[in-house]
């Protein structure tokens, strides 16, 4: 690995000289010699980014060097493997041939088992019950016309998963602090089930 092209890649990039940058960032690719120095690379380099995080990684970067060394990490169950897919979503999401070597799973996914495999991480409790309540909260957008799923009304059956998920967050909460909330979208989910059953 030549890290020293990287940064020649950086301050080309900076400077507007895309061509040359260009040839810079196929060097510093080629450059590398295994998967380990993949891994040691993309560490360090998502730390920087995550605090940038101005942009979406370049692509042939993504793809050559940051997604193996991160789907290596997802596949050993590696817990930094697991947060560098969610951070990195919106790479994978626009590369199907990549998103289909996670079985196409959503960040929102990724973060659920990121939470499974480190339960007292804080930050990743509360992003998932934040997560979980931003969808609740959309999904009564429209009440009480009724329960949306996606664009549409919820059917019971996706209705039922709605609740497992309230459940779910529930558990997470510990310290109550949407129960309130959480209790009365309950009721709508049941009302708006009711109405189902009743029109059927």
């Amino acid at each position: 690995m030549q890290p020293e092209y990287f940064e020649q890649y950086c301050d080309l990039k900076q400077r507007g000289l895309k061509q040359e940058a260009r040839k810079l960032l196929l060097a510093f690719i080629s450059s590398f010699q295994d998967l380990a120095e993949k891994t040691a690379w993309t560490k360090a380099y998502l730390h920087i980014w995550e605090k940038e995080n101005a942009h979406k990684i370049r692509y042939e970067l993504y793809e050559a060097v940051i997604f193996p060394a991160l789907l290596h990490g997802y596949r050993q169950q590696e817990l930094w493997g697991v947060k560098g897919l969610i951070q990195t979503a919106q790479n994978f999401y626009q590369a199907p041939q990549l998103w289909s070597q996670i079985d196409q799973k959503t960040d929102w996914t990724l973060l659920e088992e990121a939470q499974a495999l480190a339960p007292d991480d804080e930050s990743l409790r509360q992003q998932l019950i934040s997560k979980n309540i931003r969808w609740f909260d959309f999904c009564q957008h429209e009440w009480p016309a009724g329960i949306l799923y996606g664009q549409d009304g919820a059917s019971i059956a996706e209705c039922e998963e709605i609740l497992k998920a309230v459940e779910k967050t529930k558990v997470l909460d510990c310290e109550l602090i949407h129960q309130t909330f959480l209790d009365e979208f309950v009721d709508k989910v049941h009302m708006y089930q009711r109405q189902l059953l009743t029109k059927s």
